[in-house]
């Protein structure tokens, strides 16, 4: 009776995850998104291996060693890597924006500076690279001012799916949506799984915020996030413990969900961050 019982209530969360997905599907995303994708993959002859690049401390030393190497190969940059000397020498054919402070009007005060640094330093972009940003915001005054030929802006429908696996899969290989993403690495990674790249190489991805996380005697919590560019920022500062620890499992649930999607269709993902708290994926120190 107890084992029908576990199964009815497995079924009962499926189906209601599931229903929940379908809809926000059907309210938030955009159907065009596909063909958006498919056509920047098109432009592509070979689609091989790439690198997912994030803003860890470790990719200074990844950067400084192989600047050479991964400027030949198709990389993934992300959120202020372009506000660094390293952007002009590694030349990112994809960049993945996540954050809403980003695109938000007006900016907040503490992403003020690097966001506009941002906009000025891609309106002089002299290579062709594909933007990928939530199709909510493909509108926003952030991409209006982007005015350079050499950008392609791509819109991505970043509504988290969850449910049975078989509709997981079918809505995501749709580009419908994909699993949560709580990060911009988990949106790039999935970006990259379905431009079907064979390989995926991620670089500067410690993502080990847990390490730096404290509590203060009137029970506010503080995390450390470090970044190569950059002296530590802090964060979490208006949430409570659990909320900051939920956040964090569902990184890594998403992870794991990713891990699931690159095996099945034979896709390999391989994590060089030396200390990375992503336990999914491969572990390597062999550069490509």
């Amino acid at each position: 009776m107890k084992n029908i019982l576990i199964k009815l209530y497995s079924f009962s969360k499926n189906s209601f995850n599931s229903l929940v997905s379908t809809l926000s599907v059907l309210i938030f995303s955009s159907f065009s998104c596909n063909k958006s994708l498919k056509k920047c993959k098109t432009k592509f002859d070979i689609l091989d291996e790439c690198i997912v690049m994030g803003n860890g401390p470790s990719l200074t030393t990844f950067l400084e060693k192989n600047t050479a190497a991964a400027a030949g190969k198709h990389v993934f940059a992300v959120n202020f890597f372009c506000n660094t000397e390293y952007f002009e020498k590694i030349k990112p054919s994809f960049y993945v924006l996540l954050d809403p402070n980003i695109f938000s009007t007006p900016l907040k005060t503490a992403l003020k500076d690097n966001v506009e640094e941002l906009i000025e330093r891609f309106k002089k972009i002299s290579w062709e690279m594909y933007l990928f940003v939530p199709y909510k915001f493909k509108k926003s005054l952030f991409t209006q001012q982007l005015n350079n030929k050499n950008i392609k802006i791509v819109p991505f429908n970043s509504t988290p799916v969850q449910g049975y696996s078989f509709l997981e899969n079918w809505l995501f290989k749709r580009n419908l949506g994909m699993p949560r993403p709580q990060t911009v690495i988990n949106a790039a990674i999935f970006l990259a799984l379905n431009m079907e790249f064979k390989v995926i190489h991620l670089f500067g991805v410690e993502q080990s915020w847990l390490k730096y996380l404290s509590i203060n005697d009137d029970n506010s919590i503080s995390v450390g996030l470090s970044h190569f560019y950059k002296d530590s920022d802090k964060t979490g500062e208006n949430r409570t413990l659990s909320e900051f620890l939920t956040s964090q499992a569902t990184v890594f649930k998403s992870h794991m969900r990713l891990q699931r999607y690159s095996e099945r269709n034979e896709q390999l993902i391989l994590n060089h961050t030396s200390g990375s708290y992503i336990d999914a994926y491969k572990r390597t120190n062999q550069f490509l």
